[in-house]
Parts: C-alpha cells; structure tokens; sequence
C-alpha cells in the first residue's frame, strides 16, 4: 500500500507530494544513524518516505494485536532533514511528523483506533508528547491513543488546504 503526503520544501516554501514505499534493507547504510536492515529480522515493514525522487525519511513499523496497536522500531529522517525544529537547516520540514502519521493511519485502517506505541530516548519524550500527543507509559515507552491520533492527522500534518503544521 503506497500512501501519499505533503512535505513543506523549505527552500521555496511550497508543499510537494511525498509517498510511502515499501523497501527491503540487505545492510547497513551509510548516511543513516540506525542500521535499517535489522527491523526486518524481527517482523517490522521499512517503509522509505519519498518526495522530489529523494528518500526523506524512513519508519519501521508492525503491527502488534496483543497491544491492539501498530509498533513503531525505528522512524528516522534522512540526514538533510535534520535541523532545529523551526525548520531551519533542513531540506523538508514535516518529515517526523509525516512518518508517525502514516502508522496512525495504518493503525485506523488496520482496526485499531490509531493506537501506536514506540520507545523513545529521554530527550525526545518531552518533543513527542508536545508534537505527536505521544503518552509516557513507563520504561520510556510511549503511545499515541485515539484522541492524538486524530489530532495528528487533521491539526498536525500538510494537507493542500492547510499550509500551517
């Protein structure tokens, strides 16, 4: 399933089409923080968010029905979309954002009310509570419910007829 979003191109401002792919990951790549072919090895899809013919970010993903939610491995985004959370320094603002959207989705789609769970670093909790509605569960695990997951999708993401995050 090829899913469709919107990425805001921070050199000119204009939002452009980005699509989800599936893909298979053989080795460890070079210009990538995580080694994206171990997720595989242990049940998770890799699927490459790609805008302007370039991979923008990737998220590995699962679904777990003893949570009733989808499970997030690891989401990353490419190395020139990382920057100061104002935008400034990347080529495509919306790349985190886009990559824990498309789970939600899946996890609507798949009958389990949006639900998507995750382990996060420390320091990033406080920026997925604040971004994503992301929950602190315990152990550092975190979960996007329902209510979040709606928010994120109609308040949080690029559609043509809303050019504000």
């Amino acid at each position: 399933m090829n899913t469709t979003t919107y990425l805001l191109r921070v050199s000119d401002g204009k939002l452009v089409t980005a699509v989800f792919k599936e893909t298979r990951i053989s080795k460890k790549e070079k210009n990538w923080l995580f080694d994206w072919s171990r997720p595989s090895r242990y049940g998770f899809i890799v699927l490459n968010l790609i805008a302007d013919k370039r991979i923008q970010g990737r998220v590995a993903l699962k679904p777990n029905a003893d949570w009733n939610a989808y499970e997030i491995d690891i989401a990353e985004t490419a190395l020139r979309n990382r920057g100061h959370r104002d935008g400034t320094g990347k080529a495509y603002q919306g790349v985190g954002t886009a990559l824990f959207a498309e789970v939600v989705r899946r996890s609507l789609s798949d009958g389990f009310g949006g639900y998507v769970t995750f382990v996060a670093k420390t320091e990033l909790m406080q920026y997925y509570y604040d971004t994503l509605g992301a929950l602190h569960i315990g152990n550092g695990r975190m979960v996007i419910d329902s209510t979040a997951a709606k928010k994120l999708l109609t308040e949080k993401t690029w559609r043509l007829d809303n050019n504000e995050l």
